[in-house]
């Protein structure tokens, strides 16, 4: 989604610390623009016993951030111990910065396999959990990730209550759309998505049951809402991948039609990419159209109509016959674009 970009950055250098912090947040700014990481990593590590002093859940976060930046720049396999430091800070943490915690310790996991994964590859199966993360295959390199996601979730109602506003040292992208995703649930959810539906994550239990190809995933949100999974087929990834989803358009009705927009967006992009169904482009252009009607603002109805735009281009791209109308499909491409700017000025 292009409008609301990820909000919570693994490797966040912006310096926006509630202000008793921001002090001791310029000097850590001013030690790395100086070349001095060391010394910026001793102040982090002065806010981090400050924020675990004062209860103050934001400011730990990120200063647990900076501290696996800085941590980079000294240490060998850095990531791998990292991620054993945020395990074990993790188990003393309360709500929600627990379930914070644990989305990024998740992303870490899939950090370290995007990193390594020529290396990854030529692993034999491992044996269970326990061990050097240094040895282990992609399986349970995914396994433990899929643990620390699952637990970023817990506490849903704890989650919902937490305004992201309350946030902003550990956000980055335009504050103007965060309204569309008013609490911490609906950010991890996000992030949990990114985890499951990413390409590489099936490459354990493959979807070989076609799943992505039903069409009530490219219906409407009622009827995508609706949808449920084959009782026999088990908590695969991409199902676990749909049922995100329709929680997260669960929670965005409950905010506003603009936010449901978006993650709806989102959603119908990401099953079109997935399925490999005869007749997919023509639902997927018919959704698009429905939703654009429904978008208040106008940057997100320019959105919705980039992703129509996108699709035409690529129809208009293919190899067809000269009579073929979809020769006129990057026509259609470019006044839907040219629409779309003059409708913006």
């Amino acid at each position: 989604m292009r409008i609301i970009p990820l909000l919570l950055f693994l490797l966040a250098t912006t310096i926006c610390g509630a202000q008793n912090y921001g002090g001791l947040w310029q000097e850590v700014q001013t030690f790395e623009n100086g070349g001095q990481p060391r010394s910026a990593l001793d102040v982090v590590l002065k806010i981090h016993a400050q924020a675990i002093k004062e209860g103050n859940g934001p400011q730990l976060v990120k200063a647990l951030v900076h501290e696996v930046k800085f941590n980079a720049q000294f240490e060998e396999e850095s990531l791998a111990l990292s991620i054993a430091r945020l395990k074990e800070e993790v188990k003393t943490l309360p709500a929600p910065t627990r379930q914070i915690v644990h989305s990024i310790i998740g992303e870490m996991y899939w950090a370290y396999w995007n990193n390594n994964n020529w290396q990854i590859r030529q692993r034999t199966a491992t044996v269970g959990m326990d061990g050097d993360l240094l040895t282990w295959d992609l399986k349970h390199i995914a396994q433990e990730a899929d643990l620390h996601f699952t637990q970023s979730l817990q506490g849903a109602d704890t989650l919902r209550s937490a305004k992201l506003e309350t946030y902003t040292a550990i956000l980055q992208g335009d504050a103007r759309f965060r309204k569309l995703r008013p609490t911490l649930y609906h950010l991890l959810l996000s992030r949990a998505i990114d985890f499951y539906g990413s390409e590489d994550r099936d490459l354990v239990n493959f979807d070989l049951s076609g799943i992505y190809d039903h069409p009530d995933l490219l219906a409407d949100s009622e009827v995508f809402l609706a949808w449920k999974a084959p009782a026999n087929d088990g908590l695969q990834p991409a199902i676990r991948t749909i049922q995100l989803y329709q929680e997260l358009l669960r929670e965005a009705k409950k905010v506003s039609m603009d936010a449901l927009v978006v993650e709806d967006l989102r959603r119908l992009d990401f099953m079109h990419r997935r399925s490999q169904r005869d007749g997919k482009d023509a639902q997927y252009d018919k959704a698009l159209r429905e939703l654009y009607p429904l978008a208040v603002n106008k940057a997100l109805a320019a959105e919705v109509t980039y992703h129509l735009a996108q699709l035409y281009f690529t129809q208009g791209s293919g190899q067809f016959a000269p009579n073929d109308e979809l020769k006129w499909k990057w026509k259609q491409a470019y006044r839907l674009c040219a629409d779309a700017v003059n409708g913006l000025t």
